[in-house]
């Protein structure tokens, strides 16, 4: 065999070896982040996640790259999840956007997914500590409970009269508005530690040329020459009404300083008789 091909063939086998161990790394510090964060729930179990992706792919596989992706979480194959917020727009500059929320432990199978799909370009995580507003939370909701306690016992005291009944019912339907509130606020916080947020965002690959800043400036002359007429047509609305006042204006000084020109030549004509 020719000596060429076989250097050939061991580079080949040394870069698909790397790109394997590159890949098992990866993965593996995927793994460790999941396991690290999973620790970190159970020391304060009141964290609030969110995660925010960065993904690139092809743009002829933006639209199933997307759909793939609400699918999989609208069927909850890989966990628990709903899609909160969603957006896609195609062209060669295409780009896609949503917000999912998800369980704890349905994070790591869509990073996976998320892998597979396209190029991770950047990914972050953020933790908000919401210890302290669910207890403030919890402490407002005994303190509301306690109130409406007291005032339906003082509402069965036989000696009320008309007055301070309809006082007592007014109190009641107001603390039990703020009760239902806070309860509803509550469990918003709860749902909020109980679920992660998960924000992706998909952009298409596009081929970057000297021409490409060209094509794009072409795509937009239309928009550009509209936005621009249109703030023309807004200035000239704005700028009118100003022009016509300031030539009022101007006309009117004009004559009074003619005729006070006249006046003073008369003046100094009458003095020199």
């Amino acid at each position: 065999m020719n000596l060429r091909v076989i250097l050939l063939m061991l580079l080949i086998a040394c870069l698909a070896g790397c790109d394997q161990s590159s890949t098992r790394d990866a993965a593996y510090e995927m793994k460790t982040a999941t396991a690290d964060l999973g620790a970190q729930r159970a020391k304060n179990p009141f964290l609030a996640y969110e995660h925010s992706v960065r993904l690139e792919v092809d743009a002829d596989k933006l639209q199933s790259a997307f759909d793939r992706l609400i699918n999989t979480c609208v069927s909850n194959e890989l966990g628990s999840c709903a899609v909160m917020q969603s957006s896609i727009r195609g062209g060669d500059y295409g780009y896609a956007n949503m917000q999912l929320r998800l369980a704890p432990q349905a994070v790591q199978p869509f990073m996976g997914l998320l892998g597979n799909t396209g190029e991770i370009t950047e990914q972050s995580t953020n933790a908000e500590d919401l210890t302290d507003v669910i207890a403030d939370s919890g402490k407002r909701l005994e303190m509301l409970q306690s109130y409406r306690d007291r005032l339906q016992q003082l509402e069965q005291n036989p000696d009320n009269t008309i007055d301070s009944l309809i006082k007592i019912a007014a109190e009641l339907a107001e603390v039990q508005t703020r009760l239902e509130f806070t309860q509803g606020e509550k469990a918003g916080l709860y749902q909020r530690v109980e679920q992660d947020i998960l924000n992706i965002s998909i952009s298409a690959k596009s081929e970057a040329g000297v021409l490409s800043p060209i094509g794009l400036a072409l795509d937009e002359f239309v928009d550009n020459l509209s936005e621009a007429t249109a703030s023309l047509i807004i200035f000239t609305a704005y700028f009118l009404p100003w022009a016509l006042a300031i030539w009022v204006l101007f006309f009117v000084a004009r004559q009074i300083w003619r005729r006070s020109r006249k006046r003073a030549s008369a003046k100094k004509e009458a003095d020199v008789g």
